[in-house]
């Protein structure tokens, strides 16, 4: 199984031995459209409406490659069994000494 990162920036997966797996970003990033409409303004400060739109840039389906992408784009994409997400949850979220995010122990389907 070849398995591609489709996200900005480096995956990295912490196995139970500590031993850690990088997926490098493949350049090809998928993302969800937003559409923006006007929604009024409060003291005078714009308000918008941002709602989520059709994915664009997905890779299609290919034998034998599992992308990784956002949780919205797995998550907008039900039907699509080649997709997975870093799991961000906190049982699977591993942070350095100073609380950020240096790897999950897991991923994630919908």
């Amino acid at each position: 199984m070849n398995i591609v990162n489709c996200t900005p920036h480096p995956v990295v997966w912490v196995r139970e031995d500590g031993a850690k797996q990088v997926f490098e970003p493949s350049g090809t990033v998928p993302r969800l459209e937003t559409v923006t409409e006007e929604a009024g303004t409060i003291d005078n400060i714009p308000l918008v409406r941002n709602t989520l739109g059709k994915v664009v840039d997905l890779p299609e389906p290919v034998n034998g490659i599992v992308y990784i992408v956002s949780f919205l784009v797995c998550q907008a994409c039900p039907d699509r069994t080649d997709l997975i997400a870093p799991d961000t949850t906190p049982a699977s979220v591993v942070r350095d000494e100073n609380g950020r995010i240096i790897g999950v122990k897991r991923f994630q389907k919908v």
